[in-house]
């Protein structure tokens, strides 16, 4: 069985920065929404203490078209994308995407004095439907990634995480992945029983994640101003290569080769 690029459907991705923890962050509510408000509905501010929980979303902007969230807590900023139509077959119209929330996300930090920012990170997530049997999907990641041998195997879950330039984590998952279809209440997922429900897709799931904390923990210190769109650029185009290139020679030969994870400067 060989995997093609073409089978992949490009499901989600994350956009992350890390900065230094900022406890006035939801009094910045207003800067968000004039920046974000051709795109953007109204941010949701909510009323937790400035005092507890750092981590904590204090501003939420949803997407005119619910494709996409913003979160801001007192030490992160997330840009969460689900991808629709065209957009999962085609990861430049999703990097376009991207590029342009981060664009205004950048010049919004920027403008509320918020650039000493510790890391950043990109992950993107892909389906790979296929039409054979969950022991022949489970079957070819094993041989490509484990070459064990497993007794009743129902699901398969692998993590890769490579040091690319002395500075980025490249992590990837890799797993088998079933959707079901009933007519059943499915929630809460924890009283659903699938006997009654019926298989619809099955297939491989990949997830590619890259980001600089690598670099964070080693030197402890905020990423130069200037370097930050060029730190970006870089996460997109990495990202880019392992979907062109690298998932492809992952799933068929077991490998990755160079020039797909080590070009990162």
């Amino acid at each position: 069985m060989e995997i093609n690029e073409k089978n992949f459907n490009i499901v989600s991705s994350k956009f992350s920065l890390i900065y230094p923890r900022n406890s006035l962050i939801r009094r910045k509510a207003n800067e968000f929404e004039d920046a974000f408000c051709e795109k953007y509905l109204a941010p949701s501010v909510l009323p937790v203490p400035d005092e507890i929980e750092p981590e904590m979303p204090r501003i939420l902007l949803g997407s005119k078209n619910g494709h996409s969230q913003i979160s801001v807590s007192q030490i992160s900023l997330e840009l969460n994308v689900n991808y629709t139509n065209d957009y999962i077959k085609e990861y430049s119209l999703c990097e376009n995407y991207l590029l342009d929330r981060t664009n205004i996300i950048l010049h919004t930090l920027k403008s509320i004095k918020l650039e000493n920012i510790l890391y950043i990170g990109l992950s993107t997530f892909i389906e790979i439907p296929l039409d054979i049997t969950d022991d022949k999907i489970l079957q070819h990641i094993v041989d490509k990634l484990s070459k064990s041998t497993f007794k009743d195997l129902h699901d398969f879950h692998q993590k890769l995480t490579f040091i690319l330039s002395d500075e980025y984590y490249l992590n990837i998952g890799v797993s088998n992945y079933r959707k079901y279809s009933s007519s059943e209440e499915q929630y809460p997922t924890m009283t659903f029983s699938i006997s009654n429900a019926k298989v619809v897709e099955r297939g491989i799931l990949v997830s590619i994640d890259i980001n600089n904390r690598y670099r964070f923990n080693k030197f402890g210190d905020s990423l130069p101003k200037e370097s930050i769109i060029s730190e970006r650029d870089l996460l997109f185009q990495t990202t880019k290569e392992m979907i062109s290139k690298g998932v492809v020679q992952l799933l068929n030969e077991g490998v990755l080769k160079d020039g797909i994870v080590c070009n990162a400067k």
